[in-house]
């Protein structure tokens, strides 16, 4: 069975909804692997979500938007969702 390229997509279907379905395939895989990633016991990092990094570190949604944004914590979009590295919160709570 030969697979069709992108190419052939794109003529097909047209770019927009190429990228469309390009895009919501790749959200789909992020959340599979951060739902993965949460149910695993201490063999992985811990993802939470924002409103709860700033509830740990007593900051506003704001300002934990500017450590992330300044790459002092790590944070992982799914679907429409963002979600930061607990690890990174702990760590950030003892400095």
């Amino acid at each position: 069975m030969v697979r069709p390229s992108v190419t052939d997509l794109d003529r097909l279907l047209g770019p927009d909804f190429v990228a469309a379905i390009s895009q919501f395939v790749d959200a789909r895989v992020a959340a599979v692997l951060a739902e993965h990633e949460l149910k695993q016991n201490g063999n992985g990092p811990t993802w939470i979500s924002r409103q709860e990094a700033s509830a740990d570190l007593g900051i506003s949604l704001r300002q934990l938007d500017r450590l992330v944004a300044r790459g002092k914590l790590r944070s992982m979009p799914v679907g429409r969702r963002v979600l930061v590295s607990g690890a990174d919160v702990e760590a950030f709570e003892g400095t």
